[in-house]
């Protein structure tokens, strides 16, 4: 590792380390809890092209029991994440934890959706998205009734959540990251997703 690969792996973590995770672990766990509601995080600074939401999320979440999954396009943050949170970068999908991914389209196979016994052994997706375009009505678990949510969600990702959500309680839980800022949603599996316009 030379000196600006040292740089960049100590550079990029939290202004306020504690204020700021626990800011991050709020609005995590508060668009889990309100699936389809966008929550602020606080600012970091991942090596490009990794964003700053993901940084975030990966700077609170992960640590030294938890393997990540990086996509290629995210090798550079790598060491990065490694020293500021201990995690171990996995190139296998099966052993990940969390995975960082460029976008719904394009999901690693194997990521483990956990058994009947132990389904919080599953991956949690995290991915940027487009937080316009359609509008999708959520329903399930954290929702009185139903809430729409627009965002730029395929065919093919919605038919791949309502394949997850039919998977529970085994399943993936996604934390998606608004492309236009720090903003974070969460679709856990138990959320069902249409679409109500094209």
């Amino acid at each position: 590792m030379d000196n600006s690969d040292l740089t960049t792996a100590l550079e990029g973590a939290f202004a306020h380390p504690v204020f700021d995770a626990q800011a991050a672990f709020r609005a995590v766990l508060s668009a889990l809890a309100e699936p389809g509601t966008v929550h602020a995080l606080p600012a970091a600074g991942p090596p490009a092209p990794l964003s700053a939401g993901a940084g975030a999320v990966l700077l609170t979440l992960a640590d030294q029991e938890t393997p990540v999954y990086l996509a290629p396009a995210f090798a550079a943050a790598a060491p990065w994440l490694t020293f500021h949170t201990g995690a171990p970068v996995t190139a296998d999908p099966a052993a990940a934890r969390f995975a960082a991914v460029t976008g719904l389209n394009a999901l690693p196979n194997g990521l483990s959706v956990g058994d009947d016994v132990y389904p919080d052994r599953s991956a949690t997706l995290i991915a940027p998205v487009r937080l316009s375009g359609r509008t999708l009505r959520l329903a399930g678990p954290g929702i009185d009734g139903a809430r729409t949510l627009d965002a730029d969600l395929s065919d093919a990702v919605l038919a791949r959540l309502a394949a997850n959500r039919a998977l529970f309680p085994r399943g993936l839980d996604f934390i998606l990251i608004d492309e236009a800022g720090a903003g974070v949603v969460g679709l856990p599996r138990t959320t069902e997703v249409t679409c109500t316009s094209q």
